[in-house]
């Protein structure tokens, strides 16, 4: 009897949404009575554990839930044969209609704000964890157990900054590599919303303008970029910490190139450079070689710009940095193109697309399948060349609006690109329906 848009509009109320018949028992009339009646057979031990897991917003491990709700062995496996409570691998959740229900028994307790706050602590405990893997061999690892918190890790910022809590900024700057893979447009609004509303110790506020400046970046917001670094250049630079100015140096690089202010850019990477290879900071010094490496590229260098990014890429193996290394790769690839060496171009491109898909970075991976299309044009493989343009086009459409447009890197594509022959342009429709990964299968096909 509902319109599609009546639906919508009763959806904030589910548990009231959908009624049995006149007939039908009390307690299957509504979701919300199924549920109660489900909730009033349990024991005061159980309800108590039920209400403290909804905290958690997409399920939790184990030591979660004993740490954040205080959950025993017993009563959660008493929960799990009463279906309130399902497990999936070493996850622990509920169906999101349960977890509601279960909310407002939280709600209604006295241990909601002490939970909340568990929660956040928990969750920055873990991230600040995970910062320390983000950049070595088990990056891809750690970037798949944050996607896996990211329902709880947004719950905890909103809750934070909705307080005015430093530990929002403190969380979401240990998030930064997670930022600048996979989500660089929610990761600066988070960034962006605590820099403005917290009050924070300076030590936070640099830390957190760090990851800002390389989000923003990420992002295509160049001017906000240069002014999250720049502000935490001065930070870092009134405390005398040298690593932290070399971090906002080597930041300040990429945003200036974009927006022309190419002699600025090159003489603070190379500060950054110097520096670290002072400090013998190698995961750095990788970062500021690439950087260069394109501020001598964009000049014609292309000698120096090709020993500057081996030398990171080289640097980037060491340490186990997948997402660096791929980086370096792409861009060493257009630079083998533009020295006029397709075949090793290819070969380049394809490794690099290749570590891209191992961290999960499609804005990455887009510009990979664009170098891979001219390398595979400039090969005479003009059917390949034109999937894998439709390929990225499709992957372009789906991340909506990123650096692929906002830096013209479509267009710099499509002028290496040149004259499109038919054949190029009758490979293109089929290019559009292939995901990424089967993009990726069809570079390497011809690897």
């Amino acid at each position: 009897m509902l319109t599609i848009e009546q639906l919508l509009d009763r959806l904030s109320t589910r548990l009231d949404l959908f009624r049995g018949g006149r007939d039908a028992d009390p307690r299957q009339q509504t979701l919300r009575a199924t549920i109660e009646w489900s909730y009033d057979l349990l024991s005061e031990e159980e309800q108590a554990l039920f209400a403290r897991l909804a905290i958690f917003a997409g399920g939790c491990e184990l030591e979660a839930a004993e740490e954040v709700a205080d959950a025993d062995l017993e009563t959660l496996q008493s929960l799990i044969d009463k279906s309130l409570v399902r497990r999936t691998n070493d996850r622990f959740w509920m169906l999101e209609t349960i977890r509601e229900f279960a909310l407002e028994r939280l709600d209604e307790s006295q241990d909601a704000v002490v939970l909340q706050a568990r929660h956040a602590r928990f969750l920055l405990a873990f991230a600040e964890e995970a910062k320390s893997h983000l950049a070595g061999e088990q990056q891809a690892e750690w970037l798949e157990r944050i996607a896996d918190e990211r329902d709880n890790i947004r719950v905890a910022l909103a809750w934070a900054l909705d307080r005015g809590e430093e530990v929002a900024l403190r969380l979401a700057a240990a998030l930064r590599r997670f930022w600048w893979v996979r989500a660089h447009a929610e990761g600066l609004a988070w960034l962006r919303r605590g820099l403005a509303e917290i009050d924070a110790d300076p030590d936070v506020r640099a830390d957190a303008l760090d990851a800002a400046g390389g989000t923003a970046y990420f992002a295509g917001d160049d001017e906000a970029s240069v002014d999250y670094f720049q502000e935490g250049l001065s930070i870092f630079r009134g405390r005398g910490d040298q690593a932290g100015a070399a971090r906002m140096l080597r930041g300040l690089g990429p945003p200036l190139m974009r927006l022309g202010r190419m002699e600025e850019a090159e003489r603070v990477v190379r500060d950054a450079v110097a520096i670290n290879r002072e400090l013998d900071d190698k995961e750095e010094l990788a970062l500021g070689l690439e950087i260069l490496g394109s501020a001598m590229a964009s000049r014609g260098q292309l000698g120096e710009a090709r020993e500057l990014y081996e030398e990171a890429v080289a640097l980037a193996r060491a340490t186990g940095d997948h997402w660096s290394l791929a980086y370096t790769l792409q861009n060493l690839a257009e630079l083998t193109l533009a020295e006029g060496d397709p075949d090793q171009a290819w070969s380049l491109g394809c490794e690099a697309i290749l570590e891209a898909q191992r961290v999960g970075d499609q804005f990455l991976g887009l510009f990979c399948l664009g170098i891979l299309s001219v390398a595979a044009a400039r090969r005479e493989d003009e059917r390949r060349a034109g999937a894998l343009w439709g390929a990225a086009e499709r992957l372009s459409q789906e991340l909506g609006e990123s650096a692929w447009d906002s830096t013209e890197g479509r267009a710099l594509y499509e002028e290496m690109l040149g004259q499109r022959g038919a054949t190029f342009e009758r490979a293109v429709p089929a290019g559009r329906r292939l995901t990424l990964a089967e993009a990726v299968q069809c570079a390497v096909d011809a690897a």
